[in-house]
């Protein structure tokens, strides 16, 4: 059987995408590919970003056989959908499934978090002592309804922080607009530096620089959670993922949470 994945947005819900699929092809015993052709309709205008991970073998196919489609995985969360997937397959020759959504829950692939986080390494940069990835993200969440931007607030509480618990930390800063965080958050006397871009990809470049930090600051974007879930010692995170503050599995429990 093959298992095939529409890919939707920027590198952090390809990699729940993946993550899903890879799962769900564990469980099922099917071969994993990728269909990136909606990436280049979204309304903003992505391309596959997943190939910066060197671990990761992204091959395409047509559909095959007898197609089954399951769609919609990101209005309710469920650890059961894997059940109910095999329930909707039984006795059927299916050759393709094709899976379309979000994915944004752990709980759907935690089974299989070693073999997919072994999916995702990147080599470690070598940064200062008591590293804190600050992870602001601004630019199309500017003016969005359905994600709002983190406050100038909640950065500087989350900065705060971050000092009280290392004492002289040195914030990484990963945004598409890093002369804002300059200029706008409070860093005082505090080290903060601009990590170096060195490949095509930046994204390549900030995970890995968030990779190596032990310690997180991140904004409501799926970009800064993957590494806060495997890389991170601590993480400050804001208190709610969307603006209507609907339920989510996004903020994990053991995560320190500030109103935004």
């Amino acid at each position: 059987m093959n298992a095939k994945i529409l890919l939707h947005g920027g590198l952090g819900n390809q990699m729940f995408g993946w993550a899903f699929g890879r799962s769900l092809s564990l469980e099922l015993g099917a071969d994993l590919f990728i269909d990136d052709s909606a990436l280049a309709v979204h309304k903003v205008k992505r391309e596959l970003t997943l190939d910066i991970f060197p671990n990761i073998e992204l091959n395409r196919v047509d559909n095959k056989g007898l197609v089954a489609d399951f769609a919609d995985f990101s209005v309710i969360y469920s650890n059961t959908y894997i059940d109910e997937i095999f329930k909707e397959l039984d006795g059927k020759p299916i050759e393709t499934l094709n899976i379309n959504g979000y994915f944004q829950s752990k709980k759907l692939f935690e089974k299989h978090l070693d073999v997919i986080k072994k999916d995702f390494e990147l080599p470690k940069r070598t940064l200062k002592d008591n590293a804190v990835s600050l992870q602001v993200r601004r630019g199309d969440y500017v003016g969005n309804e359905f994600h709002e931007v983190c406050t100038i607030d909640y950065y500087n509480k989350a900065i705060d922080m971050m000092k009280s618990k290392l004492g002289n930390p040195t914030f990484y800063i990963i945004s598409e607009d890093p002369e804002w965080v300059i200029n706008n958050l409070q860093f005082g006397e505090l080290n903060y530096e601009i990590p170096e871009r060195k490949s095509s990809k930046p994204e390549r470049d900030d995970f890995e620089t968030m990779m190596s930090c032990d310690f997180h600051i991140i904004s409501n974007s799926s970009f800064g959670w993957w590494p806060a879930i495997f890389a991170a010692r601590e993480v400050i995170s804001p208190s709610r993922w969307y603006p209507d503050k609907k339920d989510n599995e996004m903020i994990q429990s053991n995560w320190i949470t500030i109103e935004t």
